[in-house]
């Protein structure tokens, strides 16, 4: 619904409207959410994630986005995933975003990793991005200023600034980070996302939600079988 938006723009009522999206997300979609993988905190999760994300990497006959929630796990991811596969890769920083884009979704088959600037207003139609990898639920840093005021503000007056402003705007990225995927209906692919706290958690309910209603597949051998018959060549 829009309270979120109605609260962060001092709007307490208002006429609203949400319109069905246009894709067939439970025939082209695919959600994958890795089973006993490290939640992020645990130190075997960065390799966890590489040998994830190379697996799926392989298994793709199209693009690959890599959408990061922090330079730290990009820098981290980049080197080696650069190191481990075959395909070319472009990252976030090495050279301008509309270059990347172009080079990008010119190879076909290539792999960007990308930060924050790159789940939203990013459009790759087409099998030049088959594949979107979430690595982290993309919760802001509560070492920002200006979350860190508006954490602050929310405590002040008696409220949970983690329900009522850290969860909504996370969950609201996240279906923007998803919405990379398909940008014409004739598109398919996989959204795959390694942060466990969507199913073992309270809030994660909430993240799963806000994504369009489609598939979830936990097991990589089913993944990579879909993403081999999906984006073979017809």
């Amino acid at each position: 619904n829009f309270k979120f938006f109605r609260q962060r723009v001092g709007l307490p009522q208002s006429s609203e409207i949400a319109v069905d999206s246009p894709f067939d997300y439970q025939e082209n979609v695919r959600i994958y959410i890795p089973a006993h993988f490290p939640l992020p905190q645990h130190p075997e999760f960065l390799n966890a994630a590489v040998d994830e994300a190379i697996a799926l990497i392989d298994a793709t006959c199209g693009g690959t986005f890599i959408l990061c929630t922090s330079y730290r796990m990009l820098n981290e991811l980049s080197t080696e995933i650069t190191r481990r596969t075959s395909k070319p890769v472009w990252v976030q920083g090495k050279g301008p975003k509309n270059l990347l884009l172009e080079e990008f979704t010119e190879c076909g088959d290539g792999v960007l990793l990308g930060t924050m600037s790159f789940w939203q207003g990013v459009d790759v139609p087409g099998s030049a991005l088959h594949l979107v990898i979430i690595d982290k639920l993309p919760f802001a840093s509560p070492d920002d200023p200006l979350v860190a005021a508006r954490n602050d503000y929310l405590s002040e007056q008696g409220q949970s600034s983690f329900r009522l402003f850290q969860i909504p705007q996370a969950a609201l990225l996240l279906r923007q980070g998803f919405g990379r995927l398909l940008r014409r209906q004739s598109d398919r692919g996989a959204v795959a996302i390694f942060d466990r706290r969507i199913q073992t958690k309270g809030y994660g309910k909430i993240f799963l939600r806000s994504l369009p209603d489609c598939p979830v597949i936990e097991q990589r051998d089913e993944i990579v079988r879909y993403l081999k018959d999906s984006s073979a060549p017809k």
